[in-house]
């Protein structure tokens, strides 16, 4: 299933919960589905209850953090906004068969809690 590019973001600060785009001419297949939650990972499992579905975060730092990777960059470190906002964002959901409607359906409303800042 092809996904079309997105409209052009608003100006001001992101929404609590967005979509990865994928580059154009792309077609992504997913294991996971993933989304960038503002306030990552902890914005969505603050009981716990996200991680027993499956949701997952997906990077405890940027590749450039780790240091037999630092070690062999080429060029000076610098800031890497976007890997540094996968690494403090990026929130994957199970996709599988396994996955119950009363599953997923959880997870929409701890993703709806999320999107309102903890409010259900």
């Amino acid at each position: 299933m092809a996904i079309a590019p997105g409209p052009p973001l608003p100006a001001g600060p992101p929404p609590p919960i967005r979509l990865p785009v994928p580059p154009p001419g792309s077609t992504p297949g997913y294991l996971r589905f993933p989304l960038l939650v503002s306030g990552g990972f902890a914005a969505l499992d603050a009981g716990g209850r996200a991680r027993a579905l499956g949701a997952a975060a997906s990077y405890p730092g940027t590749l450039a953090e780790l240091a037999p990777v630092r070690a062999r960059l080429a060029g000076p470190p610098g800031p890497w906004p976007g890997a540094e906002t996968l690494a403090r964002e990026l929130v994957t959901v199970p996709t599988g068969s396994l996955l119950t409607g009363a599953d997923a359906r959880e997870l929409l409303r701890l993703l709806y809690s999320a999107a309102r800042g903890g409010r259900a």
